[in-house]
């Protein structure tokens, strides 16, 4: 059987976003920030763990200036406080009779709460957060590698479920 207790852990790492609806000639993550926090995380069985995790996370949107925008600059620093939950599925298998069970998958979803926004452009930096909306709830889904018992890399895209960009009707 396996045991009931639970876990903790650091999480750091880098992040790349992009925000549909602010910058409609830009979809390709340029905005680089970054992700920091904890996790407690409880074995469910072999194969099965759910991991619950408090996240630092800078997202955001970046157009560069070119021809698509009319050469126009505009930088989107949105700073979230998430709640993740998270379940994770690893793969269990033999490889020359030997156990391997590092890989695995990993979803569920996450509320966040909006802490912080910059906005800056050619002109310089402004402030209008009547555009943004303050909580956002998305789906989690990723990957990733147990490299040693206490090290971890995966990779995690996240997709809110609703817009954190008002809409103006």
């Amino acid at each position: 059987t396996v045991a009931q207790h639970f876990k903790p852990g650091i999480i750091a790492g880098a992040v790349a976003t992009d925000l549909v609806g602010v910058d409609p000639y830009d979809n390709d993550f340029h905005k680089a920030g970054f992700t920091a926090g904890g996790f407690l995380t409880n074995q469910l069985s072999d194969k099965n763990s759910i991991q619950f995790e408090i996240l630092y996370t800078q997202k955001g949107s970046l157009q560069p200036a070119d021809s698509s925008n009319n050469y126009t600059y505009y930088k989107l620093n949105l700073n979230y406080v998430e709640i993740p939950l998270i379940l994770k599925h690893y793969f269990v298998f033999n490889i020359k009779e030997k156990k391997v069970d590092r890989f695995f998958i990993d979803f569920g979803p996450s509320y966040g709460r909006l802490v912080k926004i910059k906005q800056t452009n050619t002109y310089g930096a402004f402030f209008d957060d009547n555009q943004f909306k303050k909580n956002e709830l998305a789906l989690n889904l990723g990957v990733g590698c147990n490299i040693t018992k206490n090290l971890a890399f995966y990779v995690r895209y996240a997709n809110s479920i609703i817009p954190v960009v008002k809409h103006k009707e």
